[in-house]
């Protein structure tokens, strides 16, 4: 068991779609149907009770139906305004949501039996008056149930129905994951369940540190910065994995390092892996055991990112089959087609080289030089070691914007994405 979870989960009210899961969740059952449901004459109860009179006439309550998760170690709830706004909910007919939860081990049904058979909550629900709230944490292995209702009234005595008991079970497929909160200091914490130490090498420390996707962020010089993880993620050509990190060029057209381990100390081979910018404005993935006898994978997007200063979220995934066909590339939740100029990897990938991000090892130089820098802001970097799905992309993507939200306060709908058809 580690000590440290690793998974966010965002309720989100009046989504529409399948079912889906996290980055770290294996299991997700019991959903209601996607409905609205009017709440008038004599309408629910309060949050704790199963009915009652008094009801809001004429307004439209959805019942809550979607479980959004992510990969933080947060329960995230949120009211997903813009779409209950699309249904023609006024505003005020969702002040607040009231919701419980409860944990247990995986294999322990009685939690969730204590949910479904109860009217309410079996003790005082949670309401909540943001649009966005948090529970936490969430601990890795455990089974957590819940269920909530929107309210039409801040102290939640006017609200739509329950949901069913909603289920997700927490795993541990996060190997990194640097939030890059730290704001201060020669080192990025990892939050994920190894708690390994990145450090920052080259930064000038009074201008690194700078705001992000949601708190902090990373920014990288494009000469000699780049995080330092050592000996770590010697992944070889049969391990699946999935890499994930917000990036944010501040110049194009240069071949410029995410993440990597590569041993480019011997040119020649350049055995390892590595995802970057091509000079093209592709973004680039590469396995290899041999570059002199072409013996490496090698995929492209077919798509060009040539403007600067966007915020882009990036996400790979391979799933150990050694083939072009087994890599998927995400920018910004889209599954991106792709062209792999060269698709003959055998043998191993396995090397000396360190794990760095932002740059690699100079070719030809030893562990200390840099070179394919990245110039730009980097954020919320993540590796996993299986691979993610596209469901599993748009969670990871609007879980992060939701808690976003919630940081900063802002009232904006949520990205298209994340609010369904």
């Amino acid at each position: 068991m580690y000590a440290q979870s690793v998974c966010t989960t965002t309720l989100m009210l009046g989504m529409v779609g399948g079912a889906i899961g996290c980055s770290e969740i294996l299991n997700i059952d019991a959903f209601s149907d996607r409905t609205t449901t009017a709440v008038g004459g004599g309408g629910s109860g309060g949050a704790g009770g199963s009915g009652g009179s008094g009801g809001m006439a004429g307004t439209d309550l959805p019942a809550p139906t979607w479980l959004y998760p992510g990969k933080v170690e947060d329960l995230v709830v949120t009211l997903a305004p813009s779409r209950l706004f699309q249904r023609g909910v006024v505003a005020s007919a969702a002040e607040s949501i009231a919701f419980c939860t409860i944990d247990a081990d995986l294999a322990d049904q009685n939690a969730k039996d204590a949910l479904s058979n109860h009217p309410g909550c079996p003790n005082s629900p949670v309401i909540e008056t943001t649009p966005y709230s948090v529970i936490n944490p969430l601990q890795p292995e455990r089974a957590y149930y819940a269920k909530l209702r929107a309210c039409a009234d801040p102290n939640a005595t006017v609200c739509g129905p329950w949901s069913d008991v909603l289920r997700v079970d927490t795993d541990n497929s996060v190997l990194l994951w640097l939030r890059l909160d730290d704001m201060t200091g020669d080192i990025a914490a990892d939050s994920g369940p190894l708690g390994l130490t990145a450090m920052l090498i080259g930064f000038d420390l009074t201008m690194a540190w700078v705001s992000g996707i949601l708190m902090g962020a990373l920014r990288f010089d494009g000469i000699d910065d780049y995080l330092n993880l050592g000996d770590n993620f010697n992944l070889d050509s049969d391990d699946p994995r999935s890499f994930e990190m917000w990036s944010n060029r501040s110049a194009v057209g240069n071949d410029v390092t995410f993440l990597g381990r590569q041993d480019l100390s011997n040119d020649t081979l350049s055995r390892g892996y590595w995802l970057g910018y091509k000079d093209t404005n592709q973004v680039w993935f590469q396995m290899i055991n041999d570059a002199s006898s072409n013996n490496m994978l090698d995929v492209l997007t077919v798509a060009q990112f040539n403007t600067p200063n966007i915020p882009q979220n990036i996400l790979v995934t391979y799933d150990g089959s050694s083939l072009a066909i087994g890599v998927k590339i995400y920018v910004d939740t889209v599954d991106q087609p792709t062209t792999a100029p060269s698709d003959a990897l055998s043998g191993t990938t396995l090397n000396p080289a360190p794990f760095r991000i932002g740059s690699t090892v100079a070719p030809g130089g030893d562990n200390t030089t840099t070179a394919f820098n990245f110039a730009g802001i980097l954020d919320d970097i993540a590796v996993y070691n299986r691979v993610l799905t596209q469901a599993e992309a748009i969670n990871n993507f609007c879980a992060r914007e939701a808690l976003n939200r919630k940081e900063t306060g802002d009232p904006s709908p949520l990205s298209p994405v994340c609010e369904g058809p």
